[in-house]
């Protein structure tokens, strides 16, 4: 009994218990189940009904009780999984391609996990059992570039739950090489990073008195919580390039970019402490010559941000970019 009770719970199915059971039951000794009786001389009605019926009711009473003893042992035992140690989930999807997949993340520290997957369009960042409700995730491309997301008026590099849903990717499908959730992460910055402070960009604690003021008050230098970002980002329709600078609008600053294009637009976007809100800069082609942009009537080889958009490339219409400056001593050129 032992052995046929764990050989059912191996084998058989609750559909194919009720089958057996519906043809024992009502079918014992039917000859369309046992071909062969055909063959055979009918049995004598008094030895069927005082000997064969006896015994075949016999061995299908013991057969039934070892199914529901089958059934019963076999039942599935209910699974519950915990999240309590990874209450942090970010879910990329692609509602066109029916793709999706989710990444689980723990709290306290700053972590990264590999995706290699998409094209995805939208990305979702949930909190909810977590404690640090304004925790802030990045997805990286293939190229290793931030992903810019938007979601209402909202766009930004690095994205937030706040129960509002679904972030959308500025410039369509992207490939997502990675997911960083940082709780260095803050809005509109990204990953904060630490500014290196320059001497004479330092205010000392107790100024000296002398004879001549300077006209210039000193600049203070950038602090780690303060959005003194600032980025390029290089796009057409098909693919974009995003690039930061980290001398926050103090200095002169060249990056030779490693998606060469070609592009047909360009935008930046100055972080709200930078100090000098006007700052332009510029690209330079293949042959290292400055691209003319456009903006509205504004045309110039060098482009500010003042939260007016992409620039459009002028002449040519499309370049290939090998490098972008940006300069504080740039002007309206």
């Amino acid at each position: 009994m032992t052995v046929l009770i764990a050989i059912l719970q191996h084998h058989l199915s609750n559909t194919s218990l009720f089958s057996i059971f519906f043809l024992f039951h009502f079918f014992p000794l039917s000859s369309s189940l046992f071909p062969w009786k055909e063959h055979r001389k009918p049995l004598n009605p008094y030895t069927y009904s005082y000997f064969v019926r006896p015994i075949t009711m016999q061995y299908s009473t013991i057969f039934l009780s070892a199914l529901a003893a089958a059934t019963t042992l076999a039942a599935p035992t209910p699974s519950y999984h915990s999240h309590a140690s990874d209450p942090i989930r970010v879910t990329l999807s692609n509602q066109a391609t029916e793709l999706g997949i989710q990444r689980t993340f723990a709290e306290g520290s700053r972590q990264q996990k590999s995706t290699n997957a998409g094209p995805f369009k939208t990305v979702e960042l949930n909190v909810d059992n977590a404690q640090k409700k304004d925790l802030r995730c990045q997805l990286l491309d293939k190229n290793g570039q931030a992903v810019v997301v938007i979601r209402g008026e909202n766009t930004d590099i690095t994205f937030a739950d706040g129960g509002k849903g679904k972030w959308t990717f500025r410039d369509g499908a992207v490939e997502v090489k990675k997911i960083v959730c940082d709780p260095a992460f803050v809005k509109g910055t990204g990953a904060p990073q630490q500014q290196p402070q320059q001497p004479d960009q330092q205010q000392p604690s107790t100024p000296t008195p002398t004879p001549t003021p300077s006209t210039s008050a000193p600049v203070a230098a950038p602090t780690q919580t303060a959005d003194t970002t600032i980025r390029v980002t290089l796009a057409t329709s098909e693919v974009a390039f995003q690039t930061a600078f980290e001398a926050a609008g103090l200095s002169r600053e060249e990056v030779d970019t490693r998606s060469k294009g070609p592009f047909d637009r360009v935008e930046l976007r100055v972080g709200a402490d930078v100090q000098k809100q006007d700052l332009r800069c510029q690209i330079l082609d293949a042959e290292g010559k400055p691209v003319t942009v456009q903006r509205g009537e504004n045309v110039f080889t060098t482009f500010a941000d003042g939260a007016g958009g992409p620039w459009t490339f002028l002449e040519p219409m499309q370049s290939e970019v090998l490098k972008i400056v940006c300069d504080p001593a740039f002007g309206k050129e």
